[in-house]
């Protein structure tokens, strides 16, 4: 077998390779959740005593495929992200509290997780043109970033010169940051976004190469790649009074910026901090030597996509709830030469019955120096700052808890931290 059909192999085998039910179902949601927004259209007019003008609803809500689905690119178990277009009729609050209720009394197929971000356009009916540029100049700023991701696609979708090569391209390198510990836009690290661009960007700029050398060029690109020069897909258009665009002379996210392709353009990548940028290289540079090794047959996609073995990555290890200030915290001392958050909380219940959340942040420490690193200042900023913040958005409970302990490396179970999922419940403990 050629390496791209062992990738292709590999890739099935987690579920990264998209099957025909993978599509039905996922269309049979998205068909489903339509049809329930209608019903909840029909009745919102009725109970406003409003005119549907003889128009089908989908005149004043109408539901569109975006991020992965849209493209094709997703795995056995992703969810479906969908952007809900609404008419001036409608609020946020009517959307996401009466139509919930409207849902929860309505039988639907439970078959599929849907993700609904959504954009009010302030005019009567939807018009049938829903890429029309100009439709941004009757949403406000956050229905503008839902509709952004929403044109993205379609531009990607005509970005894209070979879509099947970008499919199993996008999905290798999805499954390669999950591995490494490396997906997560909200803690600095990649998303789905910015897999896509990036990705986009050798296939376009890269056209004739296959797909193995595709991989090959990302990691050698982006791990020399003279950050923070942009990445960027299409000619970066200046905001204007009404919608702000990303400047790299403004603002403070210019460590690692890539620049979605539509306007107003967005730097997807905001997150990423110095930090976590040192991790993402260190990483891309690793694997550019394992796909070299696998070009000259002398490694294989199981070393290439190994689970990152976060406890032996790094000599102290310290386990938190919650996150990305406390690192940017922790980034500034200088005892610290490299850290990493583990993207994914543990969560469990304890045998008293109490409901706990873990966070791993790994620390690799400078042990040239007799000093002793010393964290509590940071600690105690981080605990004052989320109570705080929970007291002001006012769900703080007595029985609401932060701990911090210091690990070493071999002192951590991996047992105990798989990640798992404990939905449905009320946190009752610490």
């Amino acid at each position: 077998m050629s390496n791209i059909d062992e990738l292709e192999s590999y890739l099935d085998e987690n579920g990264f390779v998209a099957k025909e039910d993978d599509f039905r179902i996922r269309k049979l949601a998205i068909e489903t959740v339509q049809s329930l927004l209608n019903g909840w259209v029909e009745e919102f007019f009725k109970e406003k005593d409003l005119n549907l003008d003889s128009k089908s609803s989908v005149c004043y809500a109408k539901l569109f495929a975006s991020g992965s689905y849209a493209m094709g690119c997703f795995s056995k178990n992703s969810d479906v992200d969908l952007v809900c277009l609404l008419s001036k009729h409608f609020t946020r609050d009517s959307f996401f509290k009466d139509f919930k209720i409207y849902l929860q009394r309505e039988p639907a197929v439970k078959c599929v997780y849907v993700d609904i971000s959504l954009a009010i356009v302030n005019r009567e009916i939807l018009p049938e043109d829903y890429l029309d540029a100009k439709l941004m100049n009757s949403m406000d700023e956050i229905s503008i970033k839902s509709y952004i991701g929403l044109k993205s696609v379609d531009t990607f979708l005509k970005l894209i010169p070979n879509k099947k090569k970008f499919v199993t391209f996008l999905n290798c390198i999805k499954l390669w940051t999950k591995r490494k510990g490396l997906y997560s836009n909200t803690l600095g690290y990649l998303s789905g976004t910015s897999c896509s661009i990036l990705c986009a960007y050798i296939c376009t700029n890269f056209e004739n190469l296959d797909v193995f050398q595709s991989i090959k060029m990302f990691y050698k690109v982006f791990s020399e790649w003279p950050w923070p020069e942009p990445v960027t897909l299409t000619y970066v258009q200046e905001g204007s009074s009404n919608h702000q665009s990303w400047n790299r002379h403004i603002g403070g996210d210019q460590v690692m910026p890539v620049i979605t392709p539509d306007f107003p353009h967005k730097n997807c990548t905001y997150n990423v901090t110095l930090a976590t940028k040192k991790v993402i290289v260190k990483h891309l540079k690793d694997a550019l030597e394992v796909v070299k090794k696998i070009e000259r047959r002398d490694s294989n996609w199981d070393t290439f996509f190994k689970m990152s073995t976060f406890s032996e990555d790094f000599k102290q290890g310290l386990i938190e709830s919650k996150i990305r200030y406390f690192v940017i915290d922790l980034s500034k001392n200088s005892m610290i030469k490299e850290l990493q958050v583990h993207p994914t909380s543990f969560t469990y219940r304890n045998k008293f019955g109490e409901c706990l959340t873990k966070w791993l942040v790994g620390l690799q420490i400078d042990t040239s120096t007799k000093s002793v690193l010393d964290i509590q200042a940071v600690i105690k900023h981080f605990r004052y700052f989320v109570m705080n913040k929970a007291k002001q958005n006012e769900w703080f409970k007595e029985s609401m808890m932060i701990f911090v302990d210091s690990l070493n490396g071999k002192e951590i179970n991996p047992v105990d931290y798989i990640p798992n999922k404990l939905k449905d419940f009320e946190p009752t403990g610490k």
